[in-house]
């Protein structure tokens, strides 16, 4: 009985250490932060994008017409802009300059992300000492949205942006990009 007793303990110790492991490694990767969404990052080169993405990327537009890449991560997909840049004027490598994503997944230290709603985004960061809040543009009434506005992150050493979407002041995307002139 005292041998089934240590087996029992150490199967139960084994299995719990084992769910914990398993907790913590989907959790890494998901923060959301004036840099970063999960494991991508501003400036990334493509190259690295390509081999942290589950699946090949794939081709996409955004709203206005731009040519982005979309990966998929932790089986949420990420939209990701680059500009190109020209090493020693032979090869080209795309680097990242702006991510975005619906994905809830993702968040911020203080657990924001897409479904906090504007309140709490204010809560969290009032004191934050460079932060917007305005309506965004509506490009098919050609006017500022009724229901679509945005709370802006700016992180003045790093040049960046982390921009919280909202519809009717619920986050349903979030993007990370660099400043204009940067």
């Amino acid at each position: 009985m005292k041998i089934y007793l240590k087996k029992m303990k150490k199967i139960i110790f084994t299995t719990i250490l084992l769910f914990t492991t398993i907790i913590i490694t989907k959790a890494q990767n998901t923060e959301l932060t004036t840099l970063r969404i999960g494991a991508f990052k501003y400036q990334m080169p493509i190259a690295e994008v390509k081999s942290l993405s589950e699946k090949p990327l794939k081709n996409g537009k955004l709203d206005y017409g731009e040519n982005i890449k979309i990966a998929i991560y932790k089986g949420q997909e990420i939209k990701l802009s680059g500009l190109e840049s020209y090493v020693d004027s032979v090869e080209s490598e795309l680097k990242i300059y702006s991510l975005s994503t619906k994905s809830a997944l993702f968040k911020t230290k203080s657990g924001l992300g897409v479904g906090s709603t504007k309140e709490q985004l204010l809560d969290a960061y009032k004191n934050y000492p460079n932060f917007s809040v305005g309506q965004r543009w509506d490009s098919k009434t050609n006017k500022r949205s009724a229901t679509e506005t945005f709370f802006d992150l700016e992180d003045v050493d790093a040049g960046t942006h982390l921009q919280f979407i909202m519809e009717n002041n619920v986050v349903v995307e979030v993007e990370v990009y660099m400043e204009e002139g940067c």
